[in-house]
């Protein structure tokens, strides 16, 4: 099926193919078709994107590859993770359709440059001034997934593969009071904190790598952030469920009793949210297991509330 595409479609083909294969999201039809006509690069810019004349254009070419589920473009193949595997394997790379193969890391990459730049693109066309604009802003469904999964896409590759211009842009994109800032941070937690303090949202989204180069120091007003800037980390972080985002908080100086967010603490959050590593970190970590306040009194008031007994065991151990 592959070797029948038209060889003038194959790059719009190949990568709405690491598309299919690796978005973080289902996508909609209507998704695949602003897919589809996008740039190879960033640096061919978003100026002149022709949109197709109908949504479902888009599937004739890919003749015999996509169906169609409940408005959901899927490969045929299977399963997705079977189709995943075999766009990545080595089958498809020494057979005839090898032209078409790439690898995983190949298609986040693809797909998290083009998500941030593309997010860049139009958060700087748009003027949004509170949360409630959201709806307003994303008339697109593309604009909608670059915004929310450029991270998430970055985050499943190694920074230090990361090129130059996916750095800076990631760094932009999380500028301090920034209208990028605005629109990514208003979909997860309608709070000027965030705008304020971006690395609480990659914190609260679980991005440890984002959340490594906002606080390391050397970005931007990195350079100054302040002990209040760290604490407020650790609320916000009730979300996230990171260990690892935990740890690097932690050892770059937060208070492991910060107070503030739904749950008031970061260990009263792991216990609501039962999430036992990391509330054995904490522990160990000498955090106070009987400090008072927050939504539910005490840590093991939570973990009661919850119904985890093994949690609460921990805690009246310690």
């Amino acid at each position: 099926m592959l070797q029948n595409i038209d060889e003038a479609f194959k790059p719009p083909v190949i990568a709405s193919l690491k598309w299919l294969a690796c978005s973080i999201e289902p996508l909609k039809i209507g998704l695949l078709a602003e897919i589809f006509v996008l740039p190879s690069t960033p640096n061919d810019g978003f100026e002149e994107i022709s949109p197709l004349f109908s949504p479902v254009d888009v599937l004739k070419y890919f003749p015999g590859l996509i169906v169609v589920q409940g408005g959901n473009a899927w490969e045929t193949r299977g399963e997705r993770r079977k189709d995943l595997h075999y766009l990545t394997s080595d089958r498809i790379f020494q057979g005839p359709a090898s032209s078409f193969a790439f690898t995983e890391s190949d298609a986040h990459m693809h797909i998290g440059r083009l998500c941030l730049a593309y997010h860049l693109h139009r958060s700087s066309m748009t003027r949004i001034s509170n949360f409630n604009q959201h709806n307003n802003y994303y008339k697109k469904k593309l604009m909608e997934y670059a915004s929310r999964n450029w991270a998430e896409h970055l985050e499943m590759i190694p920074q230090a593969s990361w090129p130059p211009e996916v750095s800076r842009n990631a760094v932009l994109s999380l500028s301090i009071r920034s209208q990028s800032l605005v629109t990514i941070a208003g979909n997860y937690y309608p709070n000027k904190v965030l705008i304020w303090r971006p690395h609480c949202y990659t914190a609260l989204r679980g991005f440890r790598q984002l959340t490594e180069i906002l606080i390391s120091g050397g970005v931007g007003v990195s350079k100054y952030l302040t002990q209040v800037d760290l604490d407020e980390g650790l609320p916000t972080f009730d979300q996230a469920r990171n260990l690892e985002v935990l740890q690097m908080l932690l050892n770059h100086g937060a208070d492991v009793h910060a107070t503030g967010g739904y749950y008031g603490t970061v260990l009263q959050a792991a216990c609501a949210i039962q999430y036992r590593d990391i509330v054995r970190f904490l522990i160990n970590h000498g955090v106070a297991v009987n400090a008072q306040g927050g939504r539910y009194g005490t840590a093991l008031q939570a973990a009661c509330a919850v119904g985890d007994s093994w949690i609460a065991q921990l805690l009246l151990d310690n």
